[in-house]
């Protein structure tokens, strides 16, 4: 499990601590304060090996097609020359992420893929005032001790170019839940994984907490999910009950199948009514406890915080969770840790916290 995480000039982060770590870390804040950029920074840790996943972040804000033009997006303050720091610290295996851009002189397209620096080092060449343009993002990873390299390379008129380092062995799997994520494909190839793995009277059960008429539920083909459901004469698709109950399996789902060491939701209370926040926060605390597994949230709902709080004092999980709010001061995002008592105080005494 991460202790403490570093992230230094990704997005509209500049410099930004985060700790202490626990098992459940809950992210609020105004808009455009950072939280979906923790997640994101997060996400391209879990395998830094696969440039794909950095640009998959910009598909998730709807940012389509990789081009020149957005690589520069990654940085703050759209200043490439400041490259990006990511660092997670554990106390067994430390993980520190560098993503410099891959800059050539404009209208070459070769393999030399060094940044200007090491082309002029390398090959004594002076590019003081020619003109040059980004064409790829290099990450330089660390982890327990070991470097490593992948590359994602950009030419015209064709596919990109992914380089991953051969030597890397992957340690770490996760699943980012978002807009772009929250689809029926997801939720049947998780269900299929659950099936497998014979854990589906869990989901009935989760799901009856919803809907109490729900028998059962099957996974038929082209990922269609259909619910047994006695107040209907045949199965239902699982869409007709609504993105809430939809979103909430996903969750659910990721929660109890194995092999997932980290959880990213941005934006959980998206479709919940405050009435069924409470069986989330249930569910995620329960399978924390059981399985080892670190979770990561975002949310802009004081209810969702408040149900959060009530649970966790009733299982007596306080103590696994952390609650960070983002605020900008100085034109820069600060992040700041409540302690047990900040947050029992904010939430018994209705205190702003979101």
């Amino acid at each position: 499990m991460f202790k403490s995480m570093k992230i230094k000039n990704f997005r509209g982060l500049s410099d930004l601590i985060i700790k202490p770590l626990k098992k459940i870390n809950i992210f609020v804040g105004d808009n455009c304060t950072g939280k979906t950029s923790i997640l994101d920074a997060i996400f391209i840790s879990i395998n830094p090996n696969n440039p794909n996943l950095i640009a998959s972040t910009n598909f998730f804000r709807n940012i389509i097609g990789i081009n020149r033009e957005y690589l520069s997006s990654y940085y703050y303050n759209l200043d490439i020359d400041k490259e990006i720091i990511i660092e997670l610290n554990n106390n067994k295996k430390n993980r520190i992420l560098r993503i410099k851009p891959i800059v050539l002189k404009k209208g070459i397209i070769s393999d030399i893929d060094y940044n200007l620096s090491k082309v002029s080092e390398q090959k004594g060449i002076d590019f003081t005032g020619i003109e040059t343009e980004v064409t790829g993002l290099s990450i330089n990873f660390k982890i327990d001790k070991k470097d490593y390299e992948s590359k994602i390379i950009l030419y015209p008129d064709m596919p990109p170019r992914v380089e991953f380092d051969k030597d890397f062995v992957s340690d770490l799997n996760g699943r980012y839940l978002n807009n772009g994520t929250f689809n029926n494909s997801n939720i049947a190839n998780i269900f299929s994984t659950i099936i497998q793995e014979k854990k589906k009277k869990q989901v009935i059960d989760f799901l009856r907490n919803f809907k109490s008429t729900i028998d059962d539920i099957n996974l038929v083909e082209n990922n269609i999910i259909l619910v047994d459901d006695s107040e209907f004469t045949k199965s239902i698709d699982i869409n007709l009950y609504g993105d809430g109950l939809v979103k909430s399996l996903q969750i659910f789902e990721s929660f109890l199948v194995k092999n997932e060491d980290i959880l990213l939701i941005d934006e959980v209370e998206n479709g919940l009514h405050f009435s069924k926040q409470k069986n989330i926060w249930e569910a995620i605390i329960q399978l924390t406890k059981r399985n080892d597994k670190q979770t990561f949230i975002t949310t802009h709902s004081s209810e969702m915080l408040k149900s959060l709080y009530e649970v966790a004092i009733k299982n007596n999980s306080l103590s696994l969770v952390s609650l960070f709010r983002l605020e900008k001061v100085d034109n820069k995002i600060q992040c700041i840790n409540y302690s047990e008592e900040q947050f029992k105080n904010a939430i018994e005494l209705n205190l702003e916290t979101r």
